[in-house]
């Protein structure tokens, strides 16, 4: 994921060989999916300062979270999106305000989705290191890490899960950055071990997010902080084709942080909708009146409360790949009128038009019944447009994990560095003790891969590879492709894509898409630009070569 990755990319920049290996066919894990963006204090908002954030990610963790990482991670986030900005080309020209911060400080970019963009745009910088000081070995799965009779990092054991063999990689200094566990929901797993109250949950999770990491920092002894402490993000996407669902679309924050509303199975508002993860998750179990229990599923039940999000046509404008995105999955539905509206959600138009009136009037004061001081895209009566579905609270983010030191340095049980281990990411603990704000996942990958990357110390006068020759452009030979050929490839033996008028063969890419192979089923054999660019944008397909043009005729 990007904490990994940025590690990677800046420890390349300074002349080290790098090997990553990644259990998964595709780099990504969960970062390849955040989309509300990534905080920072870069001056582009005078409202803001280090010392607001630094408050505003104290307040969030209740008093649990380290002093020296917040510090660390509170001076270093302009740093670290200016990085962004400027090694990774990524523009992250829009500024948001998302739900517990106390202005905004939310970077993403104007097109495409904020974690998509940042693993694209590091996989292109780290192509340029391949087949010289970067090796990349995915489906290789970490079996355990090599200590020598010191204790100290000697390299790692890993097996391939193609062909089942086993090989030791062999180097002083070894990064975990495996992500968090809030995906091990089974029986006598992880959540269940450390959470057995909320294992009934869905979670927003990949299934790699398992908790493997951990298992093998603390073999090597290594210790872990808060492992109870995990979020429960407050709005995971109800999908009406498959309501129970173990694994769910989140609905992200940023939909709140541009103005939409929470309404209970009555129609009625219930909290401030820019308030912290942990209390809007409480009282949407307060208000629920669904059953919040569902069916036992895997010997499991089911816990699912269900209120509505809401939001109107300017909201949608703002947040506008986000909302053409879950429109398009089915997640939200459009309603043309309040009467609509009200006959979707099956409430009262009087209510929900009570309702919609006294926001409007109290947003004028600057504050409501919930003590709600954030207002946007308002009135909402007579901006329809309206965009409505169901969310629930998903199992999201494990803020327990292992310990660390502001240089991304694993700590033994006496508080003593590993020597030569190191972590990054959803993997540590310590930095949002028992709540972590929206858009700080992000922050976090970036500041301690960064950090991890310039500190650990090379041997050796080695050079600083900046970049490489621009490579001459094939000429174009592309032959026409007719729309009744691309047709016939739309198998997972044939998956062909018309994107921006050329067409390309993702046949071998259907196991590595970090969305699955089916997302791009759905559409082989078509002309996929419109449903590609509500999610990426086109200089994604860089790292992809097309076998033709899409014909005219």
């Amino acid at each position: 994921g990007l904490a990994g990755l940025t590690a990677a990319l800046t420890l390349l920049d300074r002349g080290a060989r790098v090997v990553v290996i990644e259990k998964e066919p595709f780099l990504g894990g969960n970062s390849a999916y955040a989309s509300s963006g990534i905080n920072g204090v870069d001056g582009s908002n005078p409202a803001d300062s280090v010392e607001l954030y630094i408050q505003d990610i104290k307040k969030a963790a209740q008093g649990l979270a380290g002093a020296e990482l917040v510090d660390e991670m509170g001076r270093s986030s302009g740093d670290a999106v200016n990085w962004v900005r400027s090694r990774l080309q990524v523009g992250f020209e829009k500024l948001g305000q998302l739900g517990g911060h106390s202005t905004a400080r939310t970077h993403r970019p104007s097109n495409g989705l904020a974690g998509s963009e940042l693993i694209s745009a590091l996989q292109k910088q780290l192509k340029k290191f391949e087949g010289t000081t970067l090796t990349i070995l995915k489906s290789t799965e970490a079996q355990t890490i090599l200590l020598d009779e010191k204790g100290s990092v000697r390299g790692l054991q890993v097996v391939s899960t193609k062909t089942n063999t086993t090989r030791d990689i062999l180097s002083p200094h070894l990064i975990v950055a495996t992500g968090g566990f809030a995906a091990d929901v089974k029986r006598n797993g992880m959540m269940e071990k450390f959470r057995p109250d909320l294992v009934g949950l869905a979670t927003t999770n990949g299934p790699w997010a398992n908790g493997a990491g951990h298992k093998l920092v603390m073999d090597a002894g290594g210790a872990v902080i808060g492992m109870e402490d995990v979020q429960v993000h407050p709005t995971g996407f109800v999908d009406p084709n498959n309501r129970y669902s173990r694994t769910k679309v989140l609905c992200a924050e940023i939909l709140r942080g541009v103005g939409g509303l929470l309404l209970d199975m009555n129609g009625r508002r219930f909290c401030d909708e820019l308030s912290t993860r942990d209390y809007v998750t409480k009282r949407i179990f307060e208000v629920s009146q669904s059953a919040p229990q569902g069916p036992v599923i895997d010997d499991l039940q089911i816990i699912q409360p269900e209120v509505f999000i809401l939001v109107n046509s300017r909201m949608a404008r703002e947040a506008e790949k986000h909302v053409t995105m879950y429109h398009k999955k089915g997640l939200l539905t459009q309603v043309n009128t309040v009467t609509e509206l009200a006959n979707w959600m099956n409430v009262s138009e009087d209510v929900l038009l009570e309702e919609l009136r006294k926001y409007d009037e109290t947003a004028a004061k600057a504050t409501d019944e919930f003590g709600k001081k954030f207002f946007k895209n308002l009135p909402w009566l007579n901006s329809e447009p309206f965009y409505v579905g169901k969310v629930t609270p998903v199992l999201h983010y494990s803020m327990g994990g292992v310990v660390i030191d502001r240089t991304g340095k694993v700590l033994d049980a006496s508080g003593k560095p590993i020597q030569g281990l190191f972590a990054a990411g959803e993997i540590t603990g310590g930095i949002h003790g028992k709540n972590r704000l929206g858009g700080n996942a992000l922050t976090e990958c970036v500041v301690f891969g960064r950090s991890i990357g310039q500190h650990i110390e090379l041997g050796g006068n080695t050079p600083v590879i900046t970049d490489d020759n621009p490579k001459p452009k094939p000429e174009n030979t592309l032959r026409a492709i007719s729309m009744d050929e691309l047709q016939q490839h739309k198998s997972k033996d044939s998956a062909w894509l018309a994107l921006y008028g050329k067409v390309y063969d993702f046949t071998n890419f259907l196991d590595e898409h970090p969305a699955g192979a089916e997302a791009i089923l759905d559409i082989a054999g078509t002309d996929g630009t419109a449903v590609f660019h509500n999610v990426h944008t086109q200089s994604m397909l860089e790292e992809f070569v097309p076998i033709g043009e899409l014909s005219s005729s």
